[in-house]
C-alpha cells in the first residue's frame, strides 16, 4: 500500500509549552516560497498575501493566502503572445478550526 505524506501545517507553529498553535504567517511564506522554486518560480514575500481573518465564499473563520506572478516565457520570439509576461493568481483558504 502506498504510503500518503502528511502537508507540513504552514498555519500554525507550536509555542513554547507544546501546547497551543499560532499563526505563523513566515512560516506559511517560506512554505509558499519554497513549493514555488520547485516549479523553478521565484515569489518575492511581496507577492504572497495572507488574511487570518478570512471570509472565503460568505463564510467566516478561515485564513487565506493569495499569490500573484507575472509569467515571463524564455522564449519570447517563439511565444510572442505571452511575450510581455502574463498576469497569473491564485488564492486558497484553509479553516482555522
Amino acid at each position: 500500500m502506498k504510503q500518503q505524506s502528511r502537508l507540513p501545517d504552514v498555519w500554525a507553529s507550536r509555542s513554547s509549552n507544546a501546547k497551543t498553535e499560532v499563526y505563523n504567517a513566515s512560516m506559511a511564506i517560506a512554505f509558499a516560497q519554497t513549493k514555488a522554486s520547485g516549479w523553478l518560480i521565484n515569489l518575492d514575500a511581496s507577492s504572497i498575501t495572507l488574511n487570518k481573518d478570512a471570509s472565503c465564499y460568505g463564510l467566516e473563520g478561515f485564513s487565506q493566502v493569495k499569490i500573484a506572478y507575472q509569467f515571463a516565457t524564455v522564449l519570447p520570439n517563439l511565444l510572442s503572445s505571452m511575450a510581455g509576461g502574463t498576469d497569473l493568481t491564485a488564492q486558497a483558504c484553509y479553516t482555522n478550526h
